[in-house]
């Protein structure tokens, strides 16, 4: 973190530099949006909670997952510069209240509530578990 960041977000915010409860923070009703590396796993966790996503690829899969999840409609990658693929402040803030709270980011909003209803249920998911083994065990031979 740049220097003296810390106490200039005293009162307002909070930085964790260790691992965090990542499950139990999205399922608070306080967050209004989650910006990601866009790993597989925080994507499929964040999608059980119906959260609005930014993306901040920076690796391997990540940029793939963060093109394919936008054209989704579930969340807004931060913009690059073409030449380097550094960011600025300025896009970073401008992207995360797009996705929370400003005109144009409805869409975003609305999606992810969808999707929920299929992420978020647990009845749901064990039945395709449930279909997946039973194919599974019909299907395969040794």
């Amino acid at each position: 973190m740049p220097s003296g960041f810390e106490e200039r977000i005293k009162g307002r915010g909070f930085i964790q530099m260790g691992w965090v409860p990542q499950m139990k923070i999205l399922a608070h009703e306080a967050i209004g949006g989650f910006m990601t590396h866009s790993g597989w796993g925080s994507l499929i966790e964040v999608m059980q909670f119906g959260i609005p996503l930014v993306f901040f690829p920076m690796m391997f899969d990540q940029g793939i997952n963060a093109r394919v999840f936008g054209e989704k409609g579930i969340g807004v990658e931060v913009p690059r510069d073409g030449l380097d693929g550094s960011v600025t402040s300025d896009d970073v803030a401008k992207t995360l209240r797009l996705v929370m709270v400003e005109e144009g980011g409805e869409g975003v909003r609305g999606r992810v509530g969808e999707l929920k209803s299929v992420f978020g249920d647990e009845g749901l998911q064990d039945r395709y578990v449930d279909e997946l083994v039973r194919f599974l065990k019909e299907n395969m031979t040794l």
